[in-house]
């Protein structure tokens, strides 16, 4: 029992980090829908931007546990990526599969409980990461609108997670143009930066 005990922390702190946590302020996006309503001192909508904060940061980690497990080989050769916690061993494939249905299932359930509208946004999440996991990282120019429509797709749900209890919420033409945009340059950047380090 004892030993059981020692171990959960030897392999929380492994998981959590695999999660990449540090990136979840990326999805900080979803609280735009409320500011720009002009709803940020509605406590009932700032909870409801609260749990998609939440359920687009588990999904997020599930997709970055997909990314490390197919990467996995490639990864312990790199030498700053073989010190992330799968590829280093200090957590299993093994842990990090099981860990999967239970984030996809937690976020799932948030997701449910904010509305159809937000559900959809949130697939249409899962499924450009995964295939951005799966290949198109690969490919320079896709690669990067990828990043950018992440980005709007984290701007729209901030506003279809307030629609089920505020029906008079728009989307603001504005905030999609200029997330997009700035994500394609931040990620356009980002890219040219890790070439010229090749």
């Amino acid at each position: 029992g004892q030993l059981g005990q020692a171990e959960e922390p030897r392999l929380i702190g492994p998981l959590v980090q695999s999660l990449r946590p540090k990136q979840w302020t990326k999805n900080l996006l979803v609280f735009a829908g409320v500011i720009f309503a002009q709803q940020a001192g509605d406590r009932a909508l700032l909870l409801r931007a609260g749990a998609g904060f939440l359920a687009f940061s588990l999904l997020a980690g599930a997709v970055y546990l997909v990314n490390d497990l197919r990467d996995l080989e490639a990864d312990r050769l790199h030498p700053k990526k073989r010190l992330r916690p799968i590829a280093s061993g200090k957590l299993s494939p093994a842990m990090a599969w099981a860990a999967l249905p239970v984030l996809l299932a937690a976020a799932g359930a948030i997701a449910w409980w904010l509305g159809t509208g937000f559900t959809w946004v949130l697939v249409a999440y899962l499924v450009s990461n995964v295939a951005y996991s799966f290949g198109l990282k690969h490919h320079v120019i896709l690669d990067v609108f990828l990043i950018a429509t992440g980005f709007v797709l984290r701007a729209v749900a901030g506003v279809e997670l307030l629609k089920p209890v505020a029906p008079g919420t728009q989307m603001s033409s504005w905030l999609l143009v200029c997330t997009f945009f700035g994500a394609l340059f931040l990620g356009a950047s980002k890219r040219s930066r890790e070439l010229a380090n090749a």
